[in-house]
């Protein structure tokens, strides 16, 4: 370290040589000893000069005759330390929204040795440096006063940027110290927008209360802290206009609030609008909620699929979806089974917004009722009245769900157990008809055919006018059947799969039977329903394999005389479920005798008329004819071709010619075909 003394002297002849030292007294050189400089400036090393010591610079002059004289400065110390280092702030905080102004503020800089002598500052984005204001003096004289509030302007700070000043403080011989500030970041950005949910907890569409309404919000959020919110309630006409329901409320830092003393209108949408505003009052853009609709009314069921009117296969998986016209919290669904089959079923429900499905596993129990009853919430929490559906599950065999079981379910079932379609399997069952359930064993066999069986002799059994005889559309083929005395012969048309008979008759006059009533066999399956005291037959058959042999209906005539109407309707189909023949018909069958036979005249002995019956069991030419005893031909009482039947002759007991004949023996006789017969009555007069 360098230090420097001066001396000013002048003298008329000139100055020879300059002398220096260093004392801790005026003259002494008991530091630095006396040494001769060529000119009045000497330079010594002062590094070793204690800082506490009080020091005196000397000079001694001489001149060119010898004349000397001495001079000493004033006192001096030395000072090697820097300032107390004092504090700097810029700005007002942590943050500020001017862009070109800062203001430093420092002070507690102290210097006990040489003192103050000037402050220096600079501004840069990292603290310590400069490379927004480099270093520059301060430039006024500030150095006595304990603290300095200065703003320097003419800036163009970055938003979003933060800064840092330093002041530098330097004594009188130029040892220095510095401060550096806190950041001081420039923020001109409201807060980051948040969203608002419509209700006090997760966001809500619709709410039950016309006189308040709530809201909430989150994710606001600012560095420089968020100072207040603001809320507004709205909705828009018609037009699209906005409606202030609530106007702007400061409401702090609160994250939820609620509008009272509301009237809002039922079925109309609102929305709430929130802005946060930091501490510097830079506000956010506006948050507005999705909005909320006022909601008086239960949830309704704006769809149900399947229709609770259509009937469920036993066999069918059941699926019902209801589809809400809103979206539901909660609901509460409980279930029943006329035939208590719930377990069974295993009935299990999901929910999806307003959408709510429901399944339950087959099988189910034939002839059962499925009741479902529903109970909802919706998002205002209003509760619907209980919602009650019924599901009626079809009867085991009634494949087409029309007109019962019946034969066109009969040859779906047949059609099926020769394609092994086991979508079609009914068996085994437990339980009584019609309430089966199937536990089926993967393969067609007569447990099946039973089955079938069964359930349509129970269908046949309710009185339902099934074994009436229907009015059909006449088409195919027409209706071809044979009559005997004791039964007639229908016969299918050619390729027939199945059909449907029904024969009423007057059980007055005829009665009627099927040889077999039920038969399952190779060929088919044959089912009949016989009602002997309304005078109704019912037959159904479907073949496995294409058929056209007759089928037999016993008679059993109960009088001679009339022709019986028997009104019988049909239906033959193919085997491609064409139809070959139906139709409506009444078929007037006459009483015919198994047997031929000539009976005794009535009365006998006779005068003067007499009745003689005959029975032809086929039709043929007949002749009857009298004859007197002597052989001899009296008259010819028929003469003719004569239908089968009971017929009746009179004879009044005159010859050919319209003559009365005489009292005594006669003998008529028959000839019909190989039947000849020969009876003997007398005449009385």
């Amino acid at each position: 370290m360098d230090g420097i003394i001066v001396a000013n002297a002048t003298d008329n002849g000139g100055i020879a040589k300059y002398e220096f030292s260093i004392g801790t007294v005026k003259g002494s050189d008991n530091v630095v000893s006396w040494a001769v400089s060529d000119s009045n400036v000497a330079h010594f090393d002062v590094k070793e000069l204690g800082q506490d010591t009080t020091y005196y610079s000397n000079a001694r002059v001489t001149d060119f005759v010898g004349f000397t004289t001495t001079a000493s400065s004033d006192s001096f110390r030395m000072d090697f330390t820097p300032p107390t280092t004092g504090f700097l702030t810029i700005g007002d905080g942590l943050y500020q929204s001017d862009s070109a102004n800062v203001k430093f503020t420092w002070g507690g800089f102290l210097d006990d040795q040489s003192g103050i002598g000037d402050f220096e500052y600079s501004l840069g984005t990292e603290p310590g440096s400069d490379n927004v204001i480099a270093r520059k003096p301060v430039g006024l004289n500030v150095a006595d006063f304990a603290s300095i509030s200065l703003t320097f302007g003419g800036m163009a700070l970055i938003r979003n940027t933060t800064y840092y000043g330093t002041i530098y403080s330097l004594d009188k011989v130029g040892n220095e110290s510095s401060a550096i500030s806190d950041g001081l970041t420039i923020d001109r950005d409201g807060p980051t927008t948040g969203t608002v949910a419509d209700g006090m907890g997760e966001d809500v569409d619709h709410l039950n209360d016309t006189t308040k309404a709530s809201a909430n919000w989150t994710g606001f959020y600012d560095f420089n802290g968020i100072k207040n919110f603001e809320l507004s309630l709205n909705t828009t006409t018609n037009t699209g206009t906005e409606v202030i329901v609530a106007d702007w409320t400061d409401v702090g830092k609160d994250s939820s609030f609620t509008f009272t003393g509301l009237n809002l209108i039922t079925g109309k949408k609102y929305y709430f609008s929130v802005k946060g505003s930091d501490g510097l009052g830079n506000k956010s853009n506006i948050a507005v909620s999705d909005g909320f609709v006022i909601d008086l009314n239960g949830p309704e069921v704006a769809n149900l699929s399947p229709s609770s009117s259509k009937l469920v296969s036993v066999l069918d998986s059941l699926h019902v979806v209801v589809t809400l016209d809103e979206e539901i919290s909660k609901t509460n669904i409980e279930y029943a089974s006329n035939q208590a089959d719930i377990l069974n079923i295993d009935p299990t429900f999901t929910v999806d917004k307003n959408i709510i499905k429901i399944s339950f596993k087959p099988p189910f129990t034939s002839g059962d009722q499925i009741k479902i009853m529903i109970q909802n919430t919706d998002l205002a929490g209003n509760v619907s009245p209980t919602l009650e559906y019924i599901y009626n599950i079809a009867y085991l065999g009634d494949f087409d769900f029309e007109e019962g079981i019946n034969w066109k379910d009969l040859n779906i079932f047949v059609e099926a157990w020769n394609k092994n379609d086991l979508s079609k399997e009914l068996g085994p069952v437990n339980g009584i008809p019609p309430y089966f359930r199937p536990n089926l064993d993967r393969k067609f066999n007569t447990r099946d055919a039973m089955a079938f069986v069964r359930m349509w002799n129970w269908d046949k059994a309710q009185k339902s006018g099934k074994l009436i005889a229907k009015v059909l559309p006449t088409e195919g083929s027409a209706l071809a059947a044979d009559f005997e005395a004791d039964h007639m012969l229908i016969h299918p048309p050619k390729g027939t799969k199945a059909m449907e008979l029904i024969l009423n008759y007057p059980v007055m006059d005829m009665s009627m039977g099927m040889p077999i009533k039920e038969s399952v066999t190779e060929q088919a399956i044959t089912l009949s329903k016989v009602d002997t005291v309304s005078g109704q037959i019912l037959l159904n058959t479907a073949y496995f394999v294409k058929n056209d042999l007759p089928i037999r209906i016993d008679l059993k005539h109960l009088q001679r005389d009339n022709a019986v109407p028997v009104d019988i309707s049909y239906q033959f189909i193919g085997n491609n479920n064409e139809i070959l023949s139906s139709g409506n018909e009444v078929l007037d069958i006459k009483p015919v005798p198994k047997e031929f036979a000539l009976h005794n005249n009535y009365p006998n002995p006779f005068n003067p008329v007499t009745t003689i019956n005959y029975d032809l069991a086929k039709e043929g030419n007949v002749s009857l004819v009298v004859y007197d005893i002597m052989g001899r031909e009296v008259i010819r009482l028929n003469d003719s071709f004569m239908p089968a039947g009971y017929h009746t002759v009179r004879w009044n007991a005159r010859n050919q010619y319209g003559m009365e004949v005489s009292a005594g023996v006669y003998f008529y006789h028959i000839q019909a075909g190989d039947f000849v017969k020969t009876q003997k009555m007398i005449l009385l007069k």
